[in-house]
């Protein structure tokens, strides 16, 4: 590079490539859901139910972490099937299909009754001391 080179681009930083996102595989994805199944069904603790419940739900629906940390009995509609996001990453509401699947897993979880818990702000996936998101 010559002197003027240098000094016409002094300062002047070097366009990046995009980087393309980084996807988990189809095998990868199967493997850590039999592994979470195995462990829920042989610890069969909250824990290991919450853990296979929080990953299939989050690759069931599509919902970004930070959704479905502020995800709460209130925004399941078992009657209609449907998600309410309050707070998208858009910044408005949108609403996700609920398949029979996933609503038998929340159903499954057993955090409070659900008949009493889908009025209140109570967080779906609470973290150990029930206030504290994931």
């Amino acid at each position: 590079m010559s002197l003027t080179e240098e000094m016409l681009t002094n300062g002047i930083k070097g366009q990046r490539e995009d980087q393309k996102p980084k996807l988990v595989s189809t095998d990868d994805i199967k493997l850590v859901l039999s592994s979470l199944r195995r462990s829920k069904r042989r610890e069969n603790t909250l824990t290991a139910r919450r853990n296979y419940a929080l990953i299939n739900f989050l690759i069931g629906t599509g919902l970004r972490l930070g959704e479905l940390e502020r995800l709460t009995w209130a925004d399941v509609d078992f009657d209609e099937s449907l998600i309410r996001i309050n707070e998208s990453k858009a910044r408005r509401q949108q609403s996700i299909p609920l398949s029979e699947a996933h609503a038998r897993e929340l159903e499954s979880l057993g955090i409070g009754n659900q008949l009493v818990c889908k009025y209140t702000k109570q967080l779906i996936y609470p973290y150990y001391d029930g206030i504290k998101q994931i």
